[in-house]
């Protein structure tokens, strides 16, 4: 068995031959970083024989798990699971597959090992294959992972009497009043002064955001936030996520309206120090990334926040035969002048398309 290692900062791959009879699990070299990779090919999925497996797993570099636990700085770190993309390729053409978020689980093995799952049908597999890994540099720690990305489906009903209940003061013990487009929503002060520092400190201060309102006696209301810059449905979500922990989005509106809404909780939570919720909204975003709406994405949205930026712009630049035909970018193209960064996304993408001619473009 005949394996090749093709390394560079952030991506590995393993070429191996006659995959199509290979009966028992394959597993690859370990790829170090500042963690141990551990890639397995498994030629069949234990219940169904017509998948294959791909195993990401990850483990500290450190042996002694006594120092991991008490060492905050050697605690294992996974990558976000929207910066992990597995891929698949032909040994002697250029047919490539990649799995991205959409298609990979977060696993465990028990051993002190944690990482991804992604499997994928028999009939894309040819005799002579590179198996790799692309990893993008969002580190966060497993358990984190599992509490701000899986989802715990919180029940429709349960989903609806909370709304219920933000709507109305009575009902929670509310001493917050947020005003949004008109329209009200009463939370305790004591989930918001948890789950962000930013309101933590506006309400030990002497912010305007929660002052100078005429408010009723006998109410139990003690501040009201009026927001002017963000939508209704974006505080809700806000809110919610803060009871529930679940991004909660009405996913049967238009994709217009709903990608907007992933936009403006993203700003939300940037604006308000909700790392979680950017977390997860951040997963949201890169999870609907496509060669359709990445030009969209970048040239109005991600080019505002770095690690969004960088993550679309390796998107488009490893897809860029498809992207640059794509509706999308012929309607950026289109109304380029609507876009005020066009032109420096643009060098930026060619740069790292063709390095080698960086010096001679510049100048």
């Amino acid at each position: 068995m005949n394996f090749q290692n093709h390394q560079n900062l952030h991506s590995f791959g393993f070429a191996l031959n006659n995959v199509l009879h290979i009966k028992q699990p394959v597993n690859f070299p370990p790829y170090l970083t500042s963690i141990e990779w551990h890639l397995t090919f498994h030629p069949y999925d234990d219940n169904d024989k017509k998948v294959f497996v791909l195993n990401l797993l990850a483990k500290s570099k450190s042996n002694d798990s006594n120092e991991i636990n008490d060492n905050k700085e050697n605690n294992l770190f996974c990558y976000d699971i929207s910066s992990i993309v597995m891929y698949t390729k032909s040994l002697y053409s250029n047919e490539i597959l990649r799995f991205g978020a959409k298609n990979i689980k977060i696993i465990e093995d028990g051993r002190g090992y944690r990482g991804y799952c992604m499997k994928a049908p028999r009939k894309t597999l040819v005799d002579n294959m590179i198996f790799g890994v692309n990893l993008y540099p969002f580190h966060l720690d497993a358990t984190n992972i599992e509490r701000s990305i899986r989802s715990k489906n919180v029940p429709k009903n349960l989903i609806s009497d909370l709304i219920n209940e933000l709507k109305n003061p009575n009902q929670n013990q509310a001493d917050v009043m947020f005003i949004i487009q008109g329209e009200r929503l009463y939370v305790k002060s004591s989930i918001l002064i948890l789950k962000s520092d930013h309101f933590k400190f506006m309400f030990n201060g002497n912010w305007k955001e929660t002052k100078d309102h005429d408010l009723d006696k006998e109410s139990n209301i003690k501040y009201v936030i009026e927001i002017t810059d963000f939508n209704y449905d974006a505080v809700l979500s806000m809110i919610l996520f803060f009871y529930t922990e679940e991004l909660i989005i009405n996913e049967k509106e238009s994709f217009i309206k709903y990608f907007n809404n992933l936009w403006n909780l993203f700003r939300l939570s940037d604006k308000y120090l909700l790392d979680d919720l950017k977390r997860v909204v951040k997963y949201h975003i890169f999870d609907r990334l496509n060669i359709n709406n990445a030009a969209e994405m970048l040239f109005k949205y991600a080019w505002k926040w770095t690690d969004l930026k960088e993550h679309i712009i390796r998107f488009i630049v490893e897809n860029i035969q498809y992207v640059r035909n794509s509706k999308g970018y012929k309607d950026i193209l289109e109304n380029y002048s609507d876009n005020p960064n066009f032109l420096k996304l643009n060098t930026e993408i060619f740069l790292r398309l063709y390095p080698e001619e960086s010096f001679d473009f510049i100048n």
